[in-house]
């Protein structure tokens, strides 16, 4: 049985990029694999 996804981009829309969790807990997940890791001088605050 195929597990509901973490998190879909829902796209950009009006300069803003849209992100859909399934759950808050897979936020700080997302911020760490798609933001640290592709860019690693970027300093999330």
């Amino acid at each position: 049985m195929a597990r509901t996804p973490r998190w879909k981009s829902k796209g950009l829309k009006h300069g803003v990029w849209e992100i859909e969790f399934s759950s808050w807990k897979y936020f700080h997940d997302y911020i760490r694999q798609e933001m640290v890791l592709t860019s690693p001088n970027y300093g999330y605050k």
